[in-house]
């Protein structure tokens, strides 16, 4: 629905509402993409950005909602074409996130820091997930996420995942143990906002 290529990408006020459809938005090449209060509706990977030769790429997703139907899919899909050195910065703020995984992460070699606050993730496989990092680097080495008052919803899930393995991570005790994630005020919520309990109306 949208393709952006080599240019910054910013979009706000945006309703787009494909439950069927994937890669809604795509980011390519670029140095930073903004969402600012968006709704989107995907069946898989509702935000797609590839890594280019920038040295920095900022990710920011404020005050908006995202909804994907494949129990698999993934809200947020972050990967390179080849290993990376890039460092991403992930500014997640007030979002309402419901998918598979919320973030998908590939071939990321620089960093990935991920700023999140004050959102609600609900999700059926995974908080992130990791495929093909590079050689001798454990994904903790890789991800540094700090965390404020967030809701997490994730009963029956593992958090982390690792070449479509899950990590042994389950729960928000388990998520703040880890020495790369800090995580203050948040908690766990016993069943989905009524935003994402009913049915997005696609016109």
């Amino acid at each position: 629905m949208v393709y952006s290529d080599g240019a910054p990408l910013r979009l706000a006020d945006c309703r787009l509402l494909a439950p069927q459809g994937s890669a809604l938005i795509v980011c390519r090449r670029a140095s930073q993409l903004e969402l600012q209060d968006c709704q989107l509706v995907a069946w898989a990977s509702a935000v797609c950005v590839e890594i280019g030769e920038a040295a920095r790429i900022d990710v920011s997703l404020r005050g908006s909602t995202l909804d994907v139907r494949d129990p698999t899919g993934a809200a947020l899909a972050v990967w390179a074409p080849e290993v990376r050195r890039s460092v991403v910065r992930l500014h997640l703020v007030g979002n309402t996130v419901q998918a598979g995984r919320v973030a998908a992460l590939a071939r990321l070699g620089g960093g990935v820091e991920v700023e999140a606050q004050e959102n609600t993730f609900a999700f059926r496989e995974a908080l992130l997930s990791f495929v093909q990092l590079p050689a001798g680097l454990d994904w903790r080495q890789v991800v540094q996420w700090r965390g404020r008052n967030n809701g997490f919803h994730a009963p029956a899930a593992d958090w982390l995942q690792s070449e479509g393995n899950p990590l042994p991570v389950r729960g928000l005790e388990a998520w703040r143990t880890l020495g790369n994630v800090q995580e203050q005020g948040s908690r766990e919520l016993t069943s989905l906002p009524a935003d994402l309990s009913a049915p997005a109306q696609v016109r």
